[in-house]
């Protein structure tokens, strides 16, 4: 009889844990080369840069704007909540802007979490996103997660925490 409980009491335990109860944590972070002065940016400072508005970091230099497609996790999340646009509005968007002169291109999209990682490390004026958990602990010494509205995605206030 007591070898038959061992089992129960096991799954009993293991689904009263928080861990079962709540999903991972993630959050869209921004990302920028380590050498790039700024550390911190407010939410509309982000939604200026990644909609052309804001070309131009504090120090003059032209600001590289790389995107992720909407086909993944952060390109959605980010569309939804950090420019609240379609994909095509979006996209529509920066053409006009293109066309009006008031950027020279359009963000370059970038599909995989490598090639992000690598296209920021490799450029100081460069800033994208992705999701947090698509770091990995080599990227501390090359990559820099900006702070939004004063939080680290640690912060729970933190606002672009994702599920």
């Amino acid at each position: 009889m007591r070898t038959r409980l061992y089992p129960v009491v096991a799954i009993l335990l293991l689904t009263a844990t928080p861990f079962a109860a709540q999903p991972r944590r993630d959050a869209l972070v921004f990302i920028t080369s380590r050498s790039q002065t700024t550390t911190s940016l407010s939410t509309a400072e982000l939604r200026n840069i990644f909609l052309g508005r804001t070309t131009r970091w504090k120090n003059g230099r032209r600001i590289l704007v790389i995107v992720r497609p909407a086909t993944t996790p952060a390109g959605r999340d980010f569309l939804d909540r950090v420019v609240r646009m379609s994909e095509i509005d979006f996209s529509q968007d920066w053409l006009a802007a293109v066309f009006r002169g008031q950027v020279s291109s359009a963000p370059r999209v970038v599909a995989s979490t490598d090639a992000v990682r690598k296209a920021i490390a490799g450029n100081a004026n460069a800033i994208a996103f992705v999701l947090r958990s698509e770091l990995v602990v080599e990227d501390e010494t090359s990559i820099r997660i900006l702070a939004v509205d004063g939080k680290t995605p640690d912060d729970a206030s933190y606002p672009f925490v994702t599920r």
